[in-house]
């Protein structure tokens, strides 16, 4: 399984140490793989199924990308991972990474200095990456389904694409499991036992009233971390974004195949809209805001004020699917923290308490790497990209 991790420490192998890791999303799941590579007795606790449909990390798709505005941090860890998709590709029973490319689109027709457009460009373009810059003639030819009138302006980053996430969160727990991982599917968290002073994790009570014990605990929840660590409430949270399944006639199906029509972030930082082509004959649309603050077991229907919003967007942006039928609707629940950067670190008062968390609706695409920055900050060894997600 060479594939998920970067060094492997010697003195790491043969470790006795007990690991508890809550939560089977991304970064759970890529933990206890990292995890038992390196030679740890890894227990995996999920409430729900594995994968579970409820987890922000299970669904159709996730969009794979390296463009991040200026944020070169990103830009270098999203590169990195996408390097290791590909390995990914070759080592699991089917593709789930597709690079069929991400078209980014402008409402303005002209670049605008510091937009997310513009800054995205130069950074790919720094890194010596191939973007294809596109106006509305360009739109029009390549990507029917749009109105080119709409976006003048936009480029296509033909390295990015999709991944099926739920596939490979199952791939990846299939892997775990051959490593050795125990995996508690259906088991509900009751408690986290500490010592007296609170300073020390001595192990997890389940429902059952089974206590598991554990050297190390590692909290990886998502949109549930906030109430399993409370302490975290000020600075993670719940918030439910919207998403939409449709399908299109039959006879406008082709225009929403991957070539005609890419992945895509439609203006994303005023829109909030982005995309995916035909799957499993539908069109995934989602909007990516500030959401709307929910607690993670309530209901995930949209309203009508939501549904209204994406008619709106579809009817202007994308007319030939202005009379597909929605096939399916909700809420996905992201784990959103104050400044969108995850949360890998130990807990500042309790010694062996982690967390690993606040994907913040950008998460899935790091899969292959991020184990190995939670696994070094569990060893408490220097990672490079660990600083930008201490406690804070």
């Amino acid at each position: 399984a060479e594939y998920m991790g970067a060094h492997v420490h010697d003195d790491c192998t043969k470790n006795s140490m007990k690991v508890v890791v809550l939560g089977s999303g991304v970064f759970g799941l890529s933990a206890a793989h990292e995890l038992a590579r390196r030679g740890y007795h890894v227990t995996l606790i999920e409430q729900g199924p594995v994968p579970n449909p409820s987890a922000s990390s299970v669904d159709l798709n996730r969009i794979i990308r390296a463009d991040y505005g200026q944020d070169a941090f990103y830009f270098d860890l999203a590169d990195k991972a996408m390097q290791r998709w590909e390995i990914v590709n070759r080592k699991w029973p089917s593709e789930v990474f597709h690079p069929v490319g991400l078209l980014v689109t402008s409402l303005t027709a002209t670049l605008e200095e510091g937009s997310f457009i513009a800054e995205s460009m130069k950074l790919i373009e720094k890194n010596n990456k191939r973007s294809v810059l596109c106006d509305s003639t360009f739109l029009k030819t390549n990507f029917p389904a749009w109105d080119h009138n709409v976006y003048p302006l936009g480029y296509v980053n033909p390295a990015a694409g999709y991944a099926e996430s739920g596939r490979a969160i199952q791939y990846l727990a299939n892997d775990c499991r051959s490593m050795g991982v125990t995996i508690r599917d259906h088991t509900r968290l009751a408690h986290i036992c500490y010592n007296a002073d609170g300073s020390l994790v001595t192990g997890v009570t389940v429902q059952s009233g089974e206590v598991i014990p554990c050297d190390r605990l590692i909290v990886a929840g998502g949109s549930w971390t906030p109430t399993i660590i409370p302490d975290l409430q000020d600075c993670m949270w719940a918030a439910g974004q919207p998403v939409i399944y449709l399908r299109p006639k039959p006879e406008k199906a082709h225009l929403f195949a991957a070539d005609k029509f890419p992945v895509f972030c439609a203006d994303i930082a005023k829109t909030g809209f982005y995309g995916f082509p035909l799957k499993d004959g539908v069109v995934k649309i989602g909007n990516h805001g500030v959401g709307r603050r929910v607690h993670p077991d309530d209901n995930r229907s949209l309203t009508a004020d939501e549904l209204q919003r994406f008619k709106e967007f579809i009817e202007t942006s994308l007319p030939d699917l202005a009379d597909a039928e929605i096939v399916k609707s909700g809420l996905c629940f992201y784990c959103d923290t104050w400044d969108g950067n995850f949360y890998i670190d130990y807990h500042p008062r309790c010694f062996n308490l982690m967390v690993a968390s606040g994907g913040s609706g950008h998460g899935f695409k790091f899969l292959p790497v991020i184990g190995s920055i939670i696994a070094d900050v569990m060893e408490r060894r220097p990672n490079p990209y660990a600083h930008r997600f201490q406690w804070r």
